[in-house]
């Protein structure tokens, strides 16, 4: 059998907020859809150690299609719900970028930490769905990089224009198309300029209406995510 000594803050979480106690049993994943079942063997000390119940790792494949959020940097409480709900909802990468109305612009060395910072959200929220596939989160990148590099094989905005197509629509719309993978755009707060609309247009992307309100930014993720869900995803 195989041991594993958790660090100090997983073992911090696993002692203090989901009171586990000597011998039960846990799921222990690695975020690349590995997961086992694991007995915990001791408690002493600011660490906790477990014991594989079976050398057998069950490999969960990931959601098809791949879902990519391709987020406008928000203020930091809306961000960080944006990173917390979008693992909740099975992302598989989260593309932040700087738009033109974003309120917040962070400095190149703010970048790590706010990093770190997002990983752990996202790790936590890992940890709560059981979702064996941790997201990439990429670097904070300016709207054309992130066009160039994370269309997919197709792009929806979210979009207040008038002539958005109705996000039911969609799936009529590609029914015949097979899709492994799909970016979802969602801009700042204050939309994005009509300058960023229609380069994301000209770049391929395809405005899509989330309804008749105007949402917050970290409503519009959520819909969005939860529409692509359900349209796109055979097990959802």
């Amino acid at each position: 059998m195989s041991n594993i000594k958790l660090d100090k803050p997983e073992s911090h979480h696993l002692k203090f907020v989901l009171r586990a106690g000597h011998d039960q049993k846990v799921i222990v994943f690695d975020g690349q859809g590995r997961e086992a079942h694991a007995r915990i063997t001791s408690l002493s000390g600011g660490t906790v150690e477990l014991t594989l119940i079976t050398e057998t790792i069950q490999i969960i494949p990931p959601p098809i299609p791949g879902l990519t959020l391709i987020q406008a940097i928000s203020k930091p409480v809306a961000m960080d719900m944006v990173i917390q709900k979008s693992v909740e909802l099975g992302v598989s990468a989260i593309i932040p970028f700087t738009a033109s109305r974003s309120v917040v612009r962070l400095r190149t060395d703010q970048t790590e930490k706010i990093m770190l910072r997002w990983f752990s959200i996202a790790v936590n929220a890992a940890k709560q769905c059981g979702i064996a596939h941790l997201p990439i989160i990429h670097p904070p990148s300016s709207l054309k990089v992130a066009l160039d590099n994370h269309m997919g094989d197709m792009c929806l905005l979210a979009s207040l224009d008038a002539c958005a197509t109705p996000f039911r629509q969609i799936a009529s719309i590609t029914a015949e198309n097979t899709h492994n993978s799909i970016s979802l755009m969602v801009g700042p707060e204050g939309d994005f300029t009509e300058e960023e609309h229609a380069l994301a247009v000209g770049s391929g992307a395809i405005p899509v209406s989330l309804g008749p309100r105007i949402l917050r930014v970290e409503t519009a993720a959520i819909s969005i995510l939860t529409l692509a869900n359900y349209v796109f995803r055979k097990d959802s």
